[in-house]
């Protein structure tokens, strides 16, 4: 006998082969898991140029407080990012040093991992940056260094585009960082047309 017929249990009968449609299903749950197998890869494993990938290195440089070049691990590449749907409202120069300041704070030395969000219109990641289990996008909103994009905000996982908005909330709600100024616009504000 081969290691793949069993013997019936006694008392039981034996075996029949399952019939043609209980096949069949079992073939169209097999196929369905495959393909969402497939389709869950193309999304979660793709480059990091086209969206959805993974980027793991160090911090290379710091060009504004919503941009940074991350040395890839292993491969030595150097990637610029820029951070998912935060802007540096226009304001006076030491805001943008603080921004660049707070996310030097906050990616300092350690190992950072990028989730490739998208890439804009010049073929640049946009990615959630994560250094030492701390969201560096959200410490940014937290201190009001930065904006959060509406449009861009959308196409954030739901979880993080609710923690991103309730951050910012908080920050003008205690007048933080870009929400200090009373007499300015908010940041927020629609801008004239250029």
């Amino acid at each position: 006998m081969t290691p793949f017929l069993r013997r019936p249990a006694a008392g039981r009968p034996p075996a029949r082969a399952a019939s043609r449609p209980a096949r069949q299903r079992r073939t169209a749950r097999w196929a369905g898991a495959a393909l969402a197998l497939l389709a869950w890869g193309s999304l979660h494993g793709a480059s990091a140029a086209g969206g959805g990938g993974l980027i793991v290195g160090r911090v290379d440089g710091l060009p504004d407080g919503t941009r940074l070049v991350l040395r890839q691990d292993g491969a030595g590449q150097a990637v610029a990012l820029r951070l998912a749907a935060l802007e540096l409202p226009p304001a006076p120069p030491s805001g943008a040093q603080a921004a660049r300041e707070a996310l030097r704070a906050c990616t300092g030395g350690r190992t950072v991992v990028a989730t490739v969000v998208e890439t804009d219109r010049q073929g640049q990641p946009v990615a959630m940056i994560d250094a030492g289990g701390q969201d560096c996008g959200l410490q940014l909103l937290r201190r009001g260094l930065a904006v959060l994009l509406p449009a861009e905000a959308a196409r954030l996982p739901v979880g993080d585009r609710h923690r991103y908005r309730r951050a910012q909330e908080e920050a003008r709600a205690r007048r933080l960082g870009v929400w200090a100024d009373a007499a300015r616009p908010p940041p927020d504000a629609p801008r004239p047309e250029r």
